[in-house]
């Protein structure tokens, strides 16, 4: 994803990249909005997805190894 802000040095809060339009970042913000998900819930959706991701190699890798006795 490429960012459309940075933080600001010398002041809170973020700025606009360079050659970025108000528009641009207004958009931006407007879809992750019509999400209906905040920051945090997209942080646990992906820590869960992680959790599933892993759980199905351990299953994979334990599938491959009763197939290998066989």
């Amino acid at each position: 994803m490429e960012r459309l802000t940075h933080k600001a040095r010398y002041q809170a809060g973020y700025k606009l990249n360079e050659n970025v339009h108000e528009w641009q970042a207004t958009d931006k913000l407007a879809e992750y909005e019509n999400l209906g998900v905040t920051p945090d819930q997209i942080r646990e959706i992906d820590k869960i997805y992680l959790k599933k991701c892993e759980e199905v190699n351990r299953l994979k890798k334990q599938l491959e190894s009763e197939s290998e006795r066989r």
